[in-house]
């Protein structure tokens, strides 16, 4: 019997380093009948570079989904795996538990499970925080806008029930819900369990993670730099992927934003927790803010990362401002070429 694995995020919860680990294990995963998918990350070698999975653009409709299982049908009828934080929102946006499981059962796989990690709220809302900081030009440093930063930092909570509403519609998919805050030690190895395959065969390879949250001299930095640049990722991405042993101070925000979410998320977290086992539930993660560090530092290693990045960046923008230096150079010899031309004609008409 294949089965069709559809590992879908949410944000947030470890994916990259999954996917990372995945990409890894192309071969182990294939030993024990399952094959990760080609899709979307199919060109990225192995290594700490953060991703959308392999199956980035699989619930865009039924075809593309259609036509991704056609794809990744082999002979011996391996079981197929997708992972990719996509998964989790366009599932939902398009409509994907309308044909889930006639379209996979069409391609041969008798089984669907689907495995979704979740992470307690005010953690939650602390990296998807960072996150706006780290890739979409957020300067709210200070938490100011809190009503705007909790939708947010929250919406996939809200989006759960909405996919717990469709799953519905699809009586026989096998969904699995577990708790990133609880397990994110062992997220690996839930995993494998959820792949039913034997404990250790995905190698975790040297890395830790991937992705890791920013220090706060990090997130000083990126919001001076957004400031000046808007939404950019020149210097979060190669911190983040180049140093990912470096373990950052936790950045908590003051207890009386931390209330302020946790009575946004009350009443949904108590609707979801009713329909999902009691070991993965949602738990209320207020705790007292860390201290602010009196001073802000990099390491070597950091500075290293920053000069490189900011180095090649300006060193790019000299090759390219030659290279347009070059070319009106050209087109002004041009014009003058034509001008002398067009003079030489006037005066022999």
């Amino acid at each position: 019997m294949a089965t069709l694995f559809l590992h879908a995020g949410h944000p947030k919860t470890g994916s990259s380093y999954l996917q990372h680990v995945l990409r890894s294990n192309r071969d182990a995963l294939a030993g024990n009948g399952i094959r990760y998918a080609i899709g979307n990350d199919a060109a990225i070698a192995p290594g700490a570079t953060i991703a959308n999975g392999n199956g980035a653009q699989l619930f865009d409709s039924r075809e593309t989904f259609s036509v991704s299982l056609q794809g990744n049908r082999t002979a011996d009828g391996l079981s197929l795996l997708y992972s990719s934080e996509t998964i989790f929102g366009k599932f939902v946006t398009n409509n994907a538990a309308e044909y889930l499981e006639e379209v996979a059962q069409r391609h041969g796989y008798d089984r669907v499970k689907i495995l979704i990690f979740i992470r307690n709220p005010i953690s939650l809302f602390c990296s998807a925080w960072q996150q706006k900081i780290k890739a979409q030009g957020g300067t709210d440093i200070e938490f100011a806008d809190v009503e705007e930063n909790i939708r947010h930092g929250t919406r996939w909570i809200f989006f759960l029930e909405s996919w717990l509403d469709r799953l519905e519609r699809c009586p026989k998919v096998e969904l699995t819900i577990r708790n990133y805050s609880i397990f994110a030690d062992r997220v690996l190895e839930k995993f494998n369990d959820w792949l039913e395959i034997p404990a250790g065969t995905l190698d975790p390879t040297t890395l830790k993670r991937v992705n890791r949250s920013m220090s706060p001299a990090e997130l000083h930095f990126m919001v001076a730099i957004n400031r000046i640049l808007g939404k950019t990722r020149l210097l979060s991405d190669p911190l983040c992927e180049k140093l990912t042993d470096l373990r950052p101070e936790a950045v908590t925000p003051p207890l009386e934003v931390q209330q302020r979410v946790w009575e946004h998320v009350e009443s949904v977290i108590s609707r979801i927790n009713a329909r999902i086992p009691e070991g993965s539930r949602y738990h209320c993660d207020i705790r007292a803010p860390e201290p602010r560090p009196a001073e802000l530092h990099f390491s070597l290693e950091q500075i290293r990362v920053i000069a490189e990045s900011l180095g090649n960046e300006i060193l790019l923008s000299r090759r390219e401002s030659v290279t347009r230096q070059d070319e009106i150079d050209r087109l002004n010899r041009e014009i003058m070429n034509l001008a002398e031309m067009l003079e030489l004609e006037r005066k022999h008409r």
